[in-house]
């Protein structure tokens, strides 16, 4: 990426190399100052040097790290990976280490979701498996996730699009091990 383009917010382009993001049009700049604004306006009142919660999905790019970083003394961020992206990496390093990733099943759900997706996949068969699976989803229920730190500010951002993915995805991954040749794979039910 050239130097022009550090720091503007990314998509992803599709492409399965190096190139796969690409600069998003200016205006997300407008889009990073109206966060920025919203953040600053909220925090006003807050007393200095406090501690502060990022839970979101990818580079954090819409958040100003400069800003963050003079107003909390730390800031830990939800992250799936317990390592922070390169950019707020290198940020990171420079500024004495304020952010902190954590990783946490902001559902309360998951790990009890896929012990009966388990159970339903060893008696089920391939067809059957399928409407059990979308029942199961439909009667779950989301238990709120307790920190063991308070925060005098969180910060979410794109969360409620990433929830629900690692459960998505390690039933499908125990789907296709147990029907590896069915003809109806759950990723295309309607259900």
């Amino acid at each position: 990426m050239s130097d022009q383009n550090q720091g503007r917010p990314l998509i992803p382009s599709g492409k399965d190399d190096s190139q796969r993001w690409t600069p998003l049009p200016n205006v997300t700049d407008a889009h990073r100052e109206c966060s920025g604004g919203m953040i600053q306006f909220a925090t006003q009142d807050l007393p200095p040097n406090g501690r502060a919660a990022v839970l979101g999905d990818g580079e954090l790019q819409e958040l100003s790290l400069a800003w963050l970083s003079s107003r909390f003394n730390e800031i830990w961020v939800h992250l799936p990976a317990l390592a922070l992206p390169p950019a707020i990496e290198a940020f990171n390093s420079s500024q004495g280490d304020k952010w902190h990733p954590f990783s946490a099943d902001l559902t309360g759900i998951t790990e009890d979701f896929l012990q009966q997706v388990d159970s339903i996949l060893e008696t089920a068969s391939a067809d059957n498996a399928i409407p059990q699976l979308a029942q199961l989803a439909q009667r779950v229920q989301i238990q709120p996730y307790r920190p063991d730190r308070r925060f005098h500010l969180v910060i979410v951002s794109c969360i409620l699009s990433q929830l629900h993915l690692p459960i998505w995805n390690q039933t499908l991954e125990r789907y296709s091990a147990r029907f590896p040749d069915s003809a109806n794979p759950l990723s295309s039910s309607e259900q």
